[in-house]
C-alpha cells in the first residue's frame, strides 16, 4: 500500500524529526563535555592539594619547631585530614553529578533512537535502512535473556568509575591516618628502632589495601545498582514488543490473521492455549522494531510480509512483566506450512467483524480497530486519488 508522502504534512513531519535530531545531538556532545570537565577539574584539585600539603609540610611554618615533635604531626595530620576530607566531600558530590550526567546521556541516546526509529517506521518503504542501527553491535543471535531484558551494565574505566576510584584513594588514606594516628606520633617522638618502622609500613600497607578494596567494591556495587535502575527507567519509557497486524486482501474483502498464545511450559493447566492474539515478540535489543515484526511473524506463523507502518500501542501486565507493545500493519506476501506446525499454534484468518469476537483480550481489539480505521483510510484516500 503506498503513502503520498509528498504532501505538506509529511514534509513538515520529516523536517521537525530532523530538526530534534540535530538538537538532541547537540545536547548530547555539550552534556559529554560537561562530564569530562567535571572529571578534569576534580584530578585537578586532587593533584593541586597534594602538592599543596608536600609545600606546606616543608615551608618555613615548621622550620622553628622540633623536628618531629607531638605538635608539629599532630598539627600536620590535622591539616592532612582537613584536606581529605574536603576532597571526598567534592568527590562524592562528583561522583553524583556524573552519575546524574549518565542517565541523561542515555536518555539523549534512546530519543536519538526513537527518532531514528520513527523516521525508519514512516519515511523508508523502500527499506533502505534496514538493519541500520549506529553505534549497536550486531544482535543477532542473542541469549534469551539478553533479548528479553536487553540491559548491560556500564563497563569499568567510565569517568564515574574515574571518580569512585579517587574516591576510594582518599578514604583509604583518610582511614589509614585515623587508625594510626597515635602510632605515627609516636613512632616519631621517641626514640625508635627500625622494626618498629618496618612494623608500622607493614600496618599502613595492609590497612591500605583493605580499607582501598572495600571502598572500591561499595562504590562499584553502587555504580552497578544506580546503573541498572537508570536503564530500567529509560526502559520503562520505550517499546519492549512489537507485534503485526497481517492483512490478506488489503484493499478488498480483508482477513485478518489470528492465532493462539504459544503454551507455556509451566502452566499445567493449559487454559491459554484458546486465547486468541495477534504475533509478537520482545524487540532484541539494537533491534529495529519492524524487523521484530518480520522476525516474529516468520517465528510464530511461517508467514512472510511486507511491514507498513505502525497503527497502535498498548500497555498491559503480562507474567509479571510490563508490555509495551507497538503494532504494526502487515501487508501478507506469503504462507510456510512446514514453519507454522513447528509452533503448534491454531490459527485462523477471518474479517473483521469475526476477527473482534475471536480475539481474547481488549488490548487486542483495540488494535484490530485502529488497523481496521487506518487501513479504510488508506484505501479511501486511494480511491479519491484515481
Amino acid at each position: 500500500m503506498n503513502k503520498n508522502k509528498s504532501n505538506g504534512n509529511y514534509s513538515n513531519v520529516k523536517e521537525l524529526l530532523m530538526e530534534d535530531y540535530r538538537y538532541i545531538g547537540e545536547t548530547l556532545q555539550n552534556n559529554e563535555v560537561v562530564g569530562e570537565s567535571r572529571i578534569n577539574f576534580f584530578i585537578g584539585l586532587v593533584t593541586a592539594v597534594v602538592a599543596a600539603l608536600v609545600a606546606f609540610s616543608t615551608s618555613d611554618m615548621f622550620k622553628n619547631i622540633e623536628p618531629y615533635s607531638e605538635l608539629k604531626l599532630s598539627v600536620l595530620l590535622f591539616i592532612v585530614l582537613f584536606a581529605l576530607l574536603s576532597l571526598l566531600i567534592i568527590g562524592i558530590l562528583t561522583l553524583l553529578r556524573i552519575v546524574k550526567r549518565n542517565f541523561i546521556t542515555d536518555g539523549l541516546k534512546q530519543d536519538l533512537d526513537n527518532i531514528r526509529q520513527r523516521f525508519n517506521d514512516f519515511f523508508d518503504d523502500d527499506n533502505i535502512l534496514w538493519h541500520h542501527k549506529p553505534f549497536v553491535k550486531q544482535y543477532w543471535p542473542r541469549s534469551e535473556e539478553e533479548s528479553q531484558n536487553g540491559i548491560k551494565n556500564r563497563k569499568p574505566g567510565g569517568l564515574a568509575h574515574i571518580v569512585a576510584a579517587l574516591n576510594s584513594l582518599i578514604i583509604s588514606a583518610i582511614t589509614v591516618i585515623i587508625i594510626i594516628r597515635t602510632d605515627i606520633i609516636a613512632f616519631y617522638t621517641k626514640e625508635a628502632v627500625e622494626q618498629d618502622l618496618q612494623q608500622l609500613i607493614w600496618k599502613s600497607i595492609t590497612l591500605s589495601v583493605v580499607v582501598l578494596t572495600i571502598a572500591l567494591l561499595l562504590h562499584f556495587l553502587y555504580l552497578r545498582s544506580i546503573d541498572k535502575k537508570s536503564k530500567n527507567k529509560i526502559k520503562s519509557r520505550s517499546f519492549t514488543h512489537a507485534g503485526g497486524i497481517v492483512v490478506k486482501n488489503i484493499d478488498t474483502e480483508r482477513e485478518y490473521f489470528v492465532v493462539t498464545v504459544k503454551e507455556d511450559p509451566k502452566d499445567e493447566s493449559k487454559e491459554n492455549s484458546e486465547e486468541w492474539i495477534f504475533p509478537k515478540g520482545h524487540i532484541e535489543d539494537g533491534e529495529n522494531h519492524k524487523d521484530t515484526v518480520a522476525r516474529e511473524i516468520w517465528e510464530e506463523a511461517g508467514i512472510v510480509g511486507n511491514v507498513l507502518q505502525p497503527v497502535s500501542q498498548v500497555i498491559f501486565k503480562a507474567r509479571n512483566e510490563t508490555v509495551n507493545a507497538k503494532f504494526y500493519v502487515v501487508e501478507f506476501l506469503s504462507f510456510n506450512e512446514e514453519k507454522s506446525k513447528q509452533e503448534k499454534r491454531n490459527f485462523d484468518w477471518l474479517p473483521f467483524d469475526k476477527a473482534i469476537d475471536k480475539l481474547t483480550f481488549p488490548e487486542s481489539k483495540q488494535v484490530l480497530f485502529k488497523a481496521e480505521a487506518f487501513l479504510s483510510y488508506m484505501n479511501k484516500i486511494k480511491n479519491e486519488s484515481k
